[in-house]
């Protein structure tokens, strides 16, 4: 078991750190984007909902949004429009940090802390995600 909880954290690490470029200026909202094996996606909602939230709460994380799939089509459109080989996100969430260096450091972090290889261990299966993008964007507002 213990073996066990160690892969799924380094496997966390792997999926939630992301290398991001230059030293940041001010509040950086991140955009995580999952792509989830449909089989298991209502299963990981209920994580998703019940566990892993409610730990970036605890983590004083700033969640500014969180969305899962709503089952309505995608609107595709502009000049080159093109659909992902693993179809669009299922889940997506927006968190804010201080800067690049705090987000950097959580989630470099995150396989160490305690509470979070607790949740890990409940996850409906650690291997679903097809797809997980990260997107930085300067917070105006």
């Amino acid at each position: 078991m213990k073996k066990a909880i160690s892969i799924l954290a380094a496997l966390a690490i792997n999926i939630f750190t992301v290398s991001a470029g230059s030293h940041s200026v001010g509040p950086i909202n991140e955009i995580r984007d999952y792509t989830m094996e449909k089989d298991w996606f209502p299963q990981y909602v209920v994580w998703f909902e019940e566990s892993f939230l409610p730990y970036l709460a605890s983590r004083n994380v700033n969640v500014v949004s969180a969305s899962v799939g709503a089952d309505i089509p995608e609107e595709v459109k502009g000049s080159a429009p093109s659909t992902p080989k693993n179809g669009f996100a299922n889940i997506s969430y927006v968190v804010q940090f201080k800067n690049m260096e705090e987000r950097n450091s959580f989630w470099r972090n995150i396989g160490s802390d305690a509470a979070f290889r607790k949740i890990w261990g409940i996850h409906p299966n650690p291997y679903s995600y097809l797809q997980t993008t990260s997107r930085f964007f300067q917070a105006v507002k």
